[in-house]
């Protein structure tokens, strides 16, 4: 009877004590289970304690609390706020409002965005699905509570019961504000200017101390690559961090960034693998590699977690988030964020002009009054215009090579644009003490304007897709080379730097951005288009054209400059007598014939070996490094000279020495190869052949595969492998070239710019004048090739303007006859403008004469001085060539030199003009102006008088305009009275406030 009493009342007694609890807290307890077999989650146990509920602006929020045992014991935990407790539903806990982790009982850091105020979750993009439990979609609810879930890749097994460890205390909690938006730090914690007294070259980086960490933090610097023992230091302050890390309890720590900090240089690293031609059809052919490039760096594969305890995770994918790019070709970024960079950071090697920055190599001269305001804008419209498209951020950085004096600046204009990354490359000559100092002046303005001032652009300068805007083309094509609507892409590119330009001066922020579907809803206030055609389209149209308006000409006398001091000339160029273009080269008879045959003309190309060695079977850990019977070493000048080897840069290695009857003699590496790859490691530096070898001592008998490339010396033959002659001919209007080519096999199947990858011949001029500043501009390269029965006369190079496609005002006949190949051209020498015999009797020539033997690539060549073409374009290095006067005494000779193209509204475009006549006469200079932004409206003209006498004359020519901003193309040409045309030219001219 009085059991039957008492029941009663102890049940109405915990009934009214759990109907408080459930108003309160509850708590509901939870195994972990492998989800795969031989692993151990690296908790055993779990504490869900839920409750009480807080009202936040309005809305109901739920504090819960989240204990892990570990499987050693200790004690980790969380609590949060959120919308929803985890494992009462199969919906996710919701927006979180306050996030608290507790790395042992006795310790608790609460993470808040100083920006926002709110909660500062862990940076991993699956923390919350991951690392908070989730509920199975098959799960019971007993209680509230799911019976089953998961958590970070294990499954959660519902204990009824309930457990007695230890709970952390979150009474008390550490509060750690960071910005979420912003990250200031370097890519190493280290110096290297302690001792001043040691040469720069000599120093080397040791780690931060405690107190420079300090002094750092105080500065404004916030993310660090701590060492173990500095992590301790670090990890509970209100800083970033990334280091190797413990699963999962530093993964709970929102001050934690785990993962490498960037991938590498994608585009500044990018190659074509071999056999790919150069003349590409269209730069959306490298926008799509680079793309590729991205995405395979961003594979899973690449971002399997690398930490302590990592390989405990069951089902989690366990990947870092996908990296950002760390890059010095910047205008890339819209297709690297496109491709799965989570950002790009630039590598800011700010300067008043180079690395990047040099507008008059696309403006040309003229435009000297830019601030570096302008500089910055143009850098970080690609960022900010690729984060906003794909989502992503952006930052910059700041190196040695820089003007320190612009990197304070820089980073401040980075961050007031929306930068998240703002970082240093501590190599050397960017001192420790200068950091600071930089440090500080961005912590000041950071703390003057916490909220970023422009971090959204008004405006977007278009470019057509795949366009990449580089410094002076669109990236992957040759400045003069055409696209499909025969406009050339530096023109396309000029237009869109202007564009920038422009609005920069003006005040309105801008990015660069590529077209793209839906692009106008994308919230820009204004669009410029820049088209394939050349056209500039404003959405919405502008209220007023760009009309020519006013051409004023002033010609003003100048002393002509010196002519260079010359050696004599070394070769004579005859006048030209009745020549025709038919390829026999009977009515050559007045030419003065150069022989090229042998040394000193024959070179052979390098060329790509696979072979394989046999490492010796006596060889042990301890044996000699030279066991493999060569010696190597990094590559430098001498060893090129020594060893014929062309077109290398300083990250390569070359065999030394080869030992007799050793197993690299045996493999058939020789002395001079350069070792392209060894096993499956690409050989960049003489260290990495070091370990290769260290690997072949601990696998005798092995077969170890290498990739050499070997000087082409073995591969020649002799003259009637590849044998020429060559002559030049002038007349008053034209240059003839023949060339008589030996040969035993033709084979020539290339097409465009790769002509000389197979037979053909090649023509380099250097003009040899006064007048010019920069007559490295008109440099002209030239040449003929016999392509499926036709000749094609292709130019590689020429002047400002003219493309790098089919010559089409030359004349040209090949022949093949027997083991013969008789090239024959005529090229108008306007075409090879300012070359002009009538000025000037000296001109710098250089021939090369290519031969492929039914291979893709070139195999040998001729070349009148070796490496004056063929090693770069050493001008320095072309013979002259004496030009006998012409003919005709009444003829007018003229030669035009673009000085500056860039004007203020209501300055001058500048030119300098050289005439000169055997009879002294009048000549006139015509200009002609007409809007490039608007060609429906109506050009200017003008006229100038000039004298032409015996002696070379010399002009500066003034173009005054008063048209308004914008894009103009500027004809120019000396007539003589009777309206024959002595030389001419035309570009686009850039008038600006």
């Amino acid at each position: 009877m009085r059991v039957s009493v008492v029941f009663p009342v102890i049940a109405i007694f915990f009934a009214a004590l759990c109907l408080q609890c459930s108003a309160s807290t509850s708590e509901v307890y939870y195994f972990v289970s492998s989800a795969a077999e031989h692993q151990v989650p690296p908790v055993k146990r779990v504490r869900l304690v839920v409750g009480p509920t807080e009202r936040v602006e309005g809305r109901s929020y739920t504090w819960w609390e989240m204990h892990l045992e570990k499987t050693d014991g200790r004690i980790i935990g969380v609590r949060v706020l959120s919308e929803r407790a985890p494992l009462t539903s199969r919906k996710t806990v919701g927006a979180i409002r306050r996030y608290i982790y507790a790395p042992s009982v006795d310790k608790s850091i609460e993470y808040v965005d100083a920006l926002t105020g709110r909660a500062l979750l862990p940076e991993l993009t699956d923390f919350v699905s991951s690392y908070f439990p989730q509920a199975a979609p098959e799960a019971k609810y007993i209680n509230g509570f799911a019976t089953t879930g998961r958590l970070f890749g294990h499954a959660l097994v519902r204990f009824l019961g309930r457990f007695d460890f230890a709970k952390p205390n979150f009474s008390s909690p550490i509060v750690l504000r960071l910005r979420s938006d912003l990250r200031i730090g370097s890519q190493i914690d280290a110096r290297d200017d302690r001792d001043e007294s040691v040469p720069v070259e000599r120093r080397e980086h040791t780690p931060y101390t405690r107190d420079e960490y300090m002094e750092l933090i105080a500065v404004g610097a916030n993310y660090f690559h701590p060492t173990a023992e500095a992590v301790e230091w670090l990890k509970d302050l209100p800083v970033f961090w990334s280091a190797r890390g413990t699963h999962p309890d530093d993964f709970y720590r929102s001050n934690f960034c785990p993962g490498p900090m960037f991938i590498d240089e994608p585009a500044t690293r990018f190659g074509w693998d071999k056999g790919i031609p150069s003349y590409l059809a269209g730069p959306e052919i490298i926008a799509n590699a680079l793309q590729m490039r991205v995405e395979e760096a961003e594979l899973p594969k690449h971002r399997v977690f690398d930490c302590d305890n990592c390989w405990q995770t069951g089902t989690m994918p366990a990947l870092y988030n996908r990296y950002p790019s760390w890059e010095t070709q910047q205008y890339t970024a819209w297709y690297q964020l496109g491709a799965g960079a989570s950002g790009l950071i630039f590598e800011g090697r700010y300067n008043k002009r180079g690395y990047g920055w040099n507008p008059e190599s696309l403006l040309g001269g003229g435009i000297d009054d830019l601030d570096d305001k302008q500089q910055f804008d143009y850098f970080h419209a690609f960022l900010r215009g690729a984060a906003r498209r794909w989502g992503g951020y952006w930052g910059t950085s700041v190196y040695p090579e820089g003007d320190k004096s612009m990197m304070a600046p820089a980073l401040i204009r980075a961050y007031d644009q929306g930068a998240r990354c703002l970082w240093f490359w501590c190599d050397r000559n960017l001192p420790y003490r200068w950091r600071l100092e930089v440090l500080r002046q961005l912590n000041e303005h950071i703390r003057k304007n916490p909220v970023r001032r422009c971090a959204k652009a008004e405006a977007a300068v278009v470019l057509p897709p795949g366009y990449m805007l580089a410094e002076d083309t669109i990236w992957g094509m040759p400045r003069e080379q055409i696209n499909a609507f025969g406009v050339s892409y530096g023109q396309i590119a000029a237009a869109a730097l202007f564009e920038g330009i422009l609005l920069s001066r003006s005040g309105v922020e801008f990015d660069y951005v590529n077209d793209y579907e839906g692009l106008k809803s994308a919230d820009y206030k204004q669009l410029i288009y820049i088209r394939e055609n050349g056209a500039v389209e404003w959405v919405p149209k502008r209220t007023k054209k760009n009309a020519p308006k006013g051409l004023k000409l002033v010609a003003k006398p100048v002393e002509c400059r010196q002519s260079p001091v010359l050696a004599p000339a070394q070769y004579w160029i005859a006048r030209a007598r009745g020549i025709r273009i038919d390829g026999s080269l009977d009515d050559w008879s007045r030419a003065e014939w150069i022989q090229m045959s042998g040394p000193p003309y024959h070179f052979g190309d390098n060329y790509e070996m696979f072979l394989s060695l046999i490492v010796p079977s006596d060889v042990t850990p301890t044996s000699d490094q030279k066991c493999l019977g060569f010696t190597w070493d990094q590559i430098n000048e001498d060893y090129r000279r020594k060893y014929l080897l062309e077109g290398y840069g300083e990250d390569q290695v070359v065999i030394t020495s080869v030992t007799p009857g050793g197993a690299a003699e045996a493999a058939g590496l020789r002395e001079g190869d350069v070792i392209l790859k060894f096993g499956e490691k690409r050989i960049r530096w003489a260290f990495e052949v070091w370990g290769m070898v260290d690997w072949c001592k601990r696998h005798p008998g092995s077969k170890v595969d290498f990739v050499i490339q070997r000087n082409g010396v073995d591969r020649l033959g002799g003259s009637q492998d590849l044998s020429a002659r060559f002559a030049f001919l002038v007349g008053d209007d034209n240059l003839y070239v023949a060339v008589d080519v030996t040969d035993d096999r033709h084979y020539q199947t290339m097409y465009g710019s790769d002509l000389w990858m197979n037979d053909s011949v090649q023509v380099g001029l250097r003009p040899i004048t006064l007048g010019s500043d920069d007559d490295g501009e008109c440099y002209h390269e030239f040449g003929l090739a016999l392509c499926n029965g036709k000749p094609v006369v292709w130019r590689w190079a020429g002047r400002r303007g003219q493309p790098v496609n089919v010559i089409k005002t030359a004349r040209a006949q090949v022949v093949r006859r027997d083991n013969r190949t008789t090239y024959e051209l005529m090229i108008p020498l306007s075409d090879l403008a300012p070359v002009s015999p009538g000025i000037w009797p000296q001109v710098g020539m250089c021939v090369v004469v290519n031969d492929s033997d039914g291979t893709p690539h070139r195999k040998a060549r001729l070349e009148l001085v070796q490496g004056a073409m063929t090693r770069g374009k050493n001008l320095s290095l072309f013979p002259v060539f004496e030009v006998e006067p012409l003919g005709d005494v009444h003829k007018l000779s003229a030669a035009l030199f673009w000085q500056k193209r860039c004007l203020r509204v209501g300055g001058a475009a500048e030119l300098s003009i050289v005439t000169r006549s055997p009879q002294p006469r009048k000549a006139f200079v015509r200009c002609r102006l007409a809007s490039l932004d608007d060609p429906d409206t109506k050009p200017v003209s003008a006229q100038v008088e000039l004298k032409a006498g015996a002696q070379p004359t010399c002009y500066r020519l003034f173009v005054g305009t008063q048209s308004p901003p914008g894009r103009y193309r500027l004809d120019v040409e000396v007539v003589s009275p009777g309206g024959a045309v002595a030389a001419k030219d035309s570009l686009p001219v850039y008038v600006y406030q």
